[in-house]
């Protein structure tokens, strides 16, 4: 999840975040996500204590955020191991029974 996604940047030096009353946003850094890519991204303005503790509100919010898409990917993952190991005793049970129908061919050949 990107960090404007979550609300810690902002689009331009002096904007407010939408979500949480006087955060403001500082100068432009250049970042980049890891490739070839830079952009351009506003801290969160920390200079005075009324915008730290906007700053903090915005940070508990990402937490938040962060917390719960975390959740759901732990239920998808559940979902997905529960259908692994039940997919792997079909699969255990379809070769007992082909082995079973493989016996009872053989014993008529006989």
């Amino acid at each position: 999840m990107r960090s404007s996604a979550l609300g810690l940047t902002g689009d331009s030096a002096g904007a407010t975040n939408k979500d949480v009353v006087g955060a403001k946003y500082t100068t432009s850094k250049d970042v980049t996500n890891g490739t070839d890519d830079t952009g351009v991204e506003f801290a969160l303005d920390v200079s005075t204590t009324e915008s730290a503790s906007a700053a903090i509100k915005v940070l508990d919010n990402a937490i938040q955020n962060v917390s719960a898409e975390r959740s759901k990917l732990g239920a998808y993952q559940n979902r997905l191991e529960h259908t692994i190991n039940n997919l792997g005793t079909s699969s255990e049970n379809l070769t007992a029974a082909e082995s079973r129908i493989r016996d009872v061919d053989y014993a008529l050949a006989a």
